[in-house]
């Protein structure tokens, strides 16, 4: 996603968090299945945004969500 693009941009953005929201879609089956069928052991999805600053300068952003 290009989030120069203003419209874009705007469809990305919570503006009651002031966050930037992503789903994500296409986890694999056997994950969702093991949440449901209640694993004992929590699953783990981490998340990397790669992005520059105006100068070019590389960021990575990330995250970690646990599922129960």
């Amino acid at each position: 996603m290009d989030l120069r693009d203003i419209e874009t941009n705007i469809s990305y953005f919570d503006s009651a968090t002031r966050t930037y929201r992503i789903v994500l879609g296409g986890l694999p089956d056997w994950l969702d299945q093991s949440i449901r069928d209640g694993a004992p052991d929590p699953s783990r999805v981490r998340v990397l945004f790669r992005t520059s600053k105006v100068d070019g300068e590389a960021v990575v952003l990330q995250d970690e969500f646990v599922m129960r």
